[in-house]
This record gives C-alpha cells, structure tokens and sequence, in this order.
C-alpha cells in the first residue's frame, strides 16, 4: 500500500514538473529570449542538481527521507507559484536554480524508499509502479500545459504546477506512513567516500556512463528540436504536449507492465533491448517529417524508458548498502544532470556552427550505440553488508575463477 501511495504522490509531483515543458519558448520570449536562453536554463536547473543531489541524499540516508521529501517537494511547489512574478531573466534563472537544488533528488529518495520495503524478487516492478507515477505525469502535464497556453495564457501553468507539488507534499505527509524510511540502526553511517559506493567501482562508473549518455543524447537536441517542432514543422504548443504525454503513455505502461520483467530475465538482457531501443526511437526521429511519424518515435522512446529505467534504479538499489542507497542513487541522478548541463551548451553551439539538426540526432545515435555493451560488463562484487540476495543466475555475482 506505500508504493501505492508513493507512486500517487509522485504522479502529483511529476504532472506539475511536466507541466511548464511546452511554455518555455513562450515564457522566455517575454525576456527576448531564444535557443540559447533555452539551453541555459535547463543547464542552470541540472547544474544545481548535480552539485546537491548527493548531498541531499546522503542527509537522507542519515535522517527520515520522508520528512526531506515532503520539504523537497512543498518547497519546489512554492518556487513555481514564484516563478511568474519573476521581473528579469536573471531572477527567472535563480529560481530554476532552486528548482533543481530541491527537485533532482526526489525521484532518487522515493526509489531508496522503495528499495527499503520490498524484496528483491519485486524490487524493479515496485519501482516501476513508482516511476510510472512520474510517467503519468507525462501523460497528462505536457496537454495541460500546452492546452493552457494555448487558451489562457503562460502564467497559469506555473500556477498550476505549484498547486500540484504543495499538494502532493500534503499527501506524502498524510500516506506515507511515518518512520518507514528511516535508516537501519544495523547499518554504519560514516566511511570513506569511495567505499559508500558499489564494488568494484568500474561497474560502477559504467553505470554513471550510461545514465550520462541517455541523458545527453537528448539533451544535445532538445532546444532545436522544439524550435524546428514549431518553425519547421508549423506544429503548435498542443501538439508538443500530445507528442510529450505518447511517450508518457508507453513509458507508463511499459513500466507497468514490463518493468517487472529484469526480475525475471535478469537485469542485463532487458538494458540492451531498451537500449537497442532507444537506438531505434533517435534513427526514427532524424527521419520523421510529420506529427504522426514523431508520434510513433515517441511510442517506441517510451517502451525503451519502461524497460531501462526500473531494471537500472533495481540493479542500482540491490548493489549498494542500504545505509548509503540514497545517496548513490543521487550520484546516479547526477551523471545525468551533469548531461542536462553539457547537452544544451554542446547543441546549441554545434546548431550555431550551421550544422543540422539531423545531423546532431546522428551523433546521438552513434552515443547510444556505445551503451549496448555496457551491461555486459557489469560484474559487481557482492558485499557482505549488502542485505540482498544474488541477482538472477548471478549475473552482476560471479562465482571465483576456478572455484
């Protein structure tokens, strides 16, 4: 019943985190702002989240996650009703910046949670009922937003969007039972920082490259290829929503129906399909001239993200001690906004350069396919403290050469 209800939570959050994705143009064009100012807001709101999302979390794993993630998620809410009245592009920026100070670290706490109260013979399908929560908040939050600014304006999202998260920090504070997250009295807090993390820490590093990779192949595209969704292929603030919530629709349901899936297979045969995936959604894209072909490459994204994202956050979860879950989670969240950081810059200076866009999709693509053999080479070694028993066919254990 607490997935349950973490997961609604979530869906609350997510809807009024996805909200604002179809205004930004309209919103900056009130400052003068264009491509660039685009890129350097999502990189101002991932820089503040690789900066703070490990040390939010490892406060986390030393207090109630409960407690910090009513504060994260009451605090983001507050930011975005802040966020209309803000008189310059500069102070637009500082509060995107406090947005991601409090709202990189969310989705890793409420995973640690999960990881906490389950098994591990359930742990990816729990935590895909939680991530799906932040895919129907891509269903539905991109339409809002855009129906909304279509029709009343760029203000009300953010109004909207605050309303969401102070409510869902009312929920979480009433569902969520108290003291379920907090940490076990059995495990040691301290230590090195190094030896907080996973072992070998190769396999490690492996994993923050693909959480880098999947990020940055998006984020190298994503401020020209909303700008060529609107100028190039005449499509309106509506139809971004619509083409944002398929992909919300098949994440959801991929994870909800095929998240559980690396608990039966094993976790690595279900990353390299969704990765070979992915492949396909980038391919289909630098091709796709019209709003049923994006439609479909949207479709195919979606079902990739509900395999990759819950077999990686359980591999992830099942590999590091409980004492110290939040905060690798949020090392993982932090390769990722490290990508969100250096994709705009790098898309928007390759853009400028006279490059096209589908050249640019070419490059991710050609990312992409480096993280295919990545998961072949994730062999982590089983510490003792680690309060979970070996992953299928000890696929990430391997016994001793020679034993």
């Amino acid at each position: 019943m607490d997935v349950f209800f973490l997961s609604l939570v979530i869906s609350f959050v997510a809807t009024g985190q996805t909200i604002v994705f179809p205004i930004l143009p309209e919103y900056l064009s009130r400052f003068g702002g264009g491509t660039f100012e685009f890129g350097l807001s999502a990189s101002a709101y991932a820089l503040f989240g690789v900066i703070f999302a490990p040390f939010i979390g490892r406060f986390a794993d030393k207090t109630e996650k409960k407690r910090i993630l009513v504060v994260e998620i009451a605090t983001f809410g507050v930011i975005n009703l802040l966020i209309p009245l803000a008189p310059s592009f500069e102070w637009f920026l500082v509060l995107r910046s406090l947005e991601g100070l409090v709202g990189t670290s969310t989705a890793p706490i409420a995973i640690a949670i999960v990881s906490e109260i389950t098994g591990e013979e359930e742990r990816a399908r729990n935590i895909a009922y939680v991530t799906a929560g932040i895919s129907f908040g891509l269903i539905i939050g991109p339409t809002i937003g855009g129906v909304l600014l279509d029709n009343v304006g760029v203000t009300y999202p953010y109004i909207l969007s605050g309303v969401l998260g102070i409510t869902g920090a009312i929920l979480t504070q009433i569902l969520l039972k108290e003291g379920i997250s907090e940490k076990s009295d059995q495990q040691q807090i301290g230590g090195p920082f190094l030896n907080r993390l996973p072992q070998p820490l190769y396999a490690f590093m492996l994993i923050l490259l693909m959480n880098f990779i999947n990020t940055i192949v998006w984020m190298m595209i994503e401020p020209g290829f909303i700008y060529h969704f609107y100028d190039n292929l005449g499509l309106s603030a509506t139809d971004f929503g619509i083409f944002i919530s398929v992909y919300g629709v098949f994440i959801f349901f991929g994870e909800l129906i095929l998240g559980g899936l690396s608990d039966k297979f094993g976790r690595k045969p279900i990353l390299i399909v969704g990765v070979i995936l992915n492949m396909i959604f980038y391919l289909a894209l630098a091709f796709s001239e019209n709003f049923v072909l994006l439609i479909i490459a949207a479709a195919i994204a979606g079902i990739a993200g509900g395999l990759l994202g819950p077999a990686l956050n359980a591999l992830i979860s099942e590999v590091s001690e409980e004492a110290h879950r939040s905060f690798v989670l949020s090392i993982a969240v932090s390769a990722s906004y490290l990508a969100s950081i250096i994709g705009p810059f790098f898309g928007g200076w390759y853009l400028d350069q006279g490059y096209s866009l589908k050249s640019l999709i070419f490059i991710s693509v050609a990312l992409v396919s480096i993280t295919i053999v990545t998961p072949l080479l994730l062999n982590f070694r089983k510490n003792d403290s680690v309060e979970v028993s070996l992953v299928v066919d000890n696929e990430y254990y391997p016994e001793p050469i020679g034993k």
